[in-house]
């Protein structure tokens, strides 16, 4: 399910000097980043792939963004 819309623009309004997500949905993720790149200077510093389900197909995911300087 991800971020509301309106959460996002928050974030990108708010211009926070980093922002961690963290999802077990890679589909709402990347949808999340693309508006939240889109809309505010960030560049990924970090990412980190979680297998919390052995033998499955899920996994989570940790990100780091990192503010541009401007």
């Amino acid at each position: 399910n991800g971020c509301a819309s309106g959460t996002i623009k928050a974030l990108a309004a708010f211009r926070p000097k980093q922002v961690i997500y963290i999802s077990c949905n890679a589909a709402t993720l990347a949808r999340d980043l693309r508006m939240l790149l889109e809309n505010a200077p960030y560049t990924v510093a970090r990412l980190a792939f979680f297998d919390m389900f052995p033998r499955t197909a899920h996994f989570e995911t940790a990100i780091m963004l990192q503010r541009e300087k401007r």
